[in-house]
This record gives structure tokens, sequence and C-alpha cells, in this order.
């Protein structure tokens, strides 16, 4: 070594305190804009009380109301030049229910201990009883408690369904109905990959499967580099013969640009699913569960993890597939494979392989989509649909409250622009988005927004004083 260094212990009160260590500079708090812009639109979106007074005089200038007292007191509901409005001939069925009642600025209307509301005042009363965000039940037995007006239930719907906080604050979200992929054309034309673990040493294993026959190769792997993946990779396909396509996630060795060149030196196509989106790798991820159910069972049961899952793949590839009925081995290889149970050899039909894959797939399908409360959802480009978000902590949205503009759309696959930067996700990372988006930087301060930090706020003049 160059330098030699003598160690010497020195006691803690006779050291020099170092300040900045034990006394670091407080961070200030990041400055949101997302929720700035949300605290923005709740308090200048705050509505005025509504008062007795208001209702009177509203009633006095509303043409159907003046219609319906006159019709009470004359009881003749067919002389009335509003008798064709629609509202009309609700008061009409509801006749013995009502009553007007006579106040300092004028007459109002009743449904039994309920005031009516007139149409200029609706909206506004919807939105006293939504401040909280009490849900769309809560806001109906709220207003129904004292206030009545015809379709009430439809606007209320209507005002939770265009709030921006409730848009961005509810989890709930109404997936797209399954689509049934296509059976391929021929044995290992198109296979599925993904990798299981990590288990204890840092051990994965990799799973390459047919998507017609649904034959497991099951691989380990010690690390995930590309070249490792590759390599495996070569050596399945030396057996059974390159695929066609090759379904993948976005993990890393899938988006290196090696893996990219070999698929074109193999000539096969790399076809990458939805990021974030499990379930466009379906055929591969429901292998996982008895793979790695197998491999925990061998420390249960005293065997080695190499020898269970050699004894797991034998009767997995020999037993009936749930999809295809027939066992994957003998699909792919036009026989069942010998095993320690008796066997009786036939051959199986490419048609009724078919019919089978098809009757099971939309049995799936019917029962997903009704468990699932599946619709369709008519969104395409140019259409605003707010992201959700992955991971958020207690004080943020499950969705951004900025929604973001939609450029493409490939299928079930979505790719929106979210502040200058094209993000890629399922369309059930989505949620329709209703009402409109105000620009917070256009719209005057008010004096009940405490967003802004105070470096921000306007500042007071001085005002001199005479001692």
């Amino acid at each position: 070594m160059t330098y030699h260094f003598e160690v010497v212990w020195v006691p803690g009160p006779s050291q020099i305190r170092d300040y900045l260590s034990r006394h670091p500079i407080k961070r200030e708090s990041v400055y949101s804009i997302a929720e700035n812009y949300v605290n923005f639109i709740v308090n200048n979106a705050l509505p005025k009380a509504v008062t007795l007074v208001d209702i009177a005089r509203a009633t006095q200038d509303d043409c159907v109301l003046q219609c319906t007292i006159k019709a009470m007191k004359s009881n003749d509901w067919k002389l009335q030049k509003c008798a064709v409005d629609d509202s009309f001939k609700c008061y009409k069925m509801l006749s013995k229910e009502l009553s007007a009642l006579d106040t300092e600025n004028g007459q109002v209307l009743l449904r039994g201990r309920r005031l009516y509301v007139p149409t200029k005042f609706q909206r506004q009363v919807c939105k006293l009883a939504h401040q909280g965000h009490i849900g769309r039940v809560k806001t109906k037995a709220l207003l129904r408690e004292t206030c009545w007006f015809p379709y009430l239930d439809r606007l209320v719907d209507q005002e939770i369904r265009e709030c921006v906080s409730c848009q961005t604050t509810t989890k709930q979200t109404v997936p797209d109905p399954i689509r049934i992929s296509e059976l391929p054309n021929s044995v290992f034309s198109e296979v599925s990959v993904d990798f299981c673990g990590p288990f204890s040493a840092g051990i994965y294993y990799m799973v390459i499967i047919c998507d017609y026959s649904r034959y497991p190769i099951v691989e380990k792997l010690t690390s995930l580099t590309a070249n490792t993946v590759i390599n495996t990779s070569e050596s399945v396909f030396a057996m059974f013969g390159y695929c066609q396509v090759l379904r993948s996630d976005n993990g890393p060795p899938f988006q290196s640009h090696a893996y990219k060149k070999y698929a074109k030196h193999a000539g096969f196509k790399h076809r990458k699913i939805t990021p974030l989106h499990p379930m466009g790798n379906s055929i591969a991820q429901s292998f996982m569960k008895p793979l790695s159910k197998a491999i925990k069972s061998a420390a249960i049961s005293g065997n080695s993890v190499k020898d269970e899952i050699t004894s797991f793949l034998l009767n997995y590839r020999n037993a009936p597939h749930s999809t295809t009925q027939p066992s994957p081995a003998e699909i792919m290889f036009g026989r069942k494979l010998n095993t320690k149970l008796p066997k009786f050899t036939g051959k199986v039909k490419d048609k009724y392989i078919r019919q089978r894959y098809k009757f099971v797939k939309m049995k799936n399908k019917k029962y997903a989509d009704k468990s699932r409360h599946a619709q369709h959802r008519d969104v395409g480009v140019g259409d605003k649909v707010p992201l959700r978000r992955e991971n958020y902590t207690k004080n943020q949205t499950p969705y951004h409250p900025i929604p973001g503009e939609i450029v493409k759309r490939k299928g079930s696959a979505i790719t929106i622009n979210l502040n200058g930067k094209l993000i890629t996700r399922d369309i059930s990372k989505f949620k329709e988005f209703h009402g409109q988006i105000k620009d917070v930087n256009k719209e005057e301060s008010s004096p009940t927004y405490t967003g802004l930090r105070r470096s921000q706020r306007p500042r007071r003049t001085k005002v001199p004083f005479d001692i």
C-alpha cells in the first residue's frame, strides 16, 4: 500500500462536533401541480346556498309552475298553456300530493312535506347535496329528505358522473369484455414465454409453452440477462424448431437490443403484450401457479426440486387439458406418453380440438364478463381518460387528476399523451372522463384557495403610519 494509517480511539466528548451532519437542511415540500389542480376545482366549484326566498322568486318566474298552481286551484289541467310540457304531465299525475304554500315573497310548491325546487336551482341544489362527496346513494337520500323535482335521480347521476374529484378518487372501473384469441394453425407455431421466480439462491425457471397444444417446457436459469435467455431459447428451438410468433411480457431481457436482433435472425415475430397487463400473456401465467406449487412441495416432501419438476411435467403433459380436452403431449406428438398407468392409444383430430377450444373459451368468456360486469367502452382517439396509478399513497388518488388524451388505440391497448409523455396501457387501466377541464393558470385566484405557497401569495403593501 502507498499509505500507512494508524487508528487512534478518541472518546466522544473530546471529538469536534459536526453540526451539518446532525442538522441537515430541511427539504421543502414538492409543489404538485396535480394536487393543487384538484384543490382549485373543489374550492371554486362550491355553490352558494339556496334560500326559501330564492325558491319563491324562481317559482314566480317559472311558467310551468304557475300553470300548475292555477290548475290545482281550478282543477282544470287541460286548458293550461303549458299542458304539452313533460314536467307538467308529471305534476298532473301527482296532483293529489301537491299543494301550494303562500310565503312573504310568493307561493312555493310542495309535494307532501318536501319543497319543490324550480329548474333554475335544480343543478345548484344537487351540487350542495354532493358537497363532501358522500356518494350517489347518500346524495339522493339527502335530497329526498327536503326537496323534490322531476328526474331527480337522473340529474344527481349526471352531477356525480361529471365530478372530477369523484372520478379520480374512486377505484371502481368497468372492465372491457374479454376477447377470445384464435387457436394457432399448427403445433409450436405460436409460443408464450415467462419466468417463474425468483426462488432460493436467485434461481428462475423459464417457461416456454405451446399455444396450440399447451405443451410446457421448463428450463432452469441463474440469471435473466439477454444472452442467457437467448441461449436457453436456442436450445429449446433446437429440439422443436423455430416458432412463428413468440409472445412475452416487457421484461428487461425481451426489451434488449440483443433479443430484438436474435428474433430477426431466427425469423420469428416477437409480440410483446401491453405493459402492466399480465392477462395478455394468460397461457403462460396460468401455468405459473401449478409450477410454483410443485417447486414449493419439494421442500415438504423431501425430494429435490429437479426430481419434483420432472414428475410434475410428466403428469401435466399427459393429463387432459381443460381447454383442448386431449393431453398436451397427445396433441404435440400425436401419441400419449408412456407412464406408470395403463393407456389406450388413439388419434386426435384437429377439428375436434378447435370445436372444444371454441366451446370452452365462449363459456369462460360469458362467465367472466358477467361476474366482472364488463361493458364495451366506446373511447377513441381524441377522448380524455384518466390513468390509474399503479402505486399510490393514502394521500393520493387512485387515478391521475389530469386526464390524458388518447393518441392511438389498437384493440384493448390504448396510448395516451399525459403531460407530453406517451403511456401505453390496457383499457382496464383507464376510466371514461365526464366534465370539462379548467385551465388553472387562466382562472382568477379565489380567496378560499389555500393551495399556493407563501412565495406565490400576493404581498400586502406597507401602509405608513404616524407615531
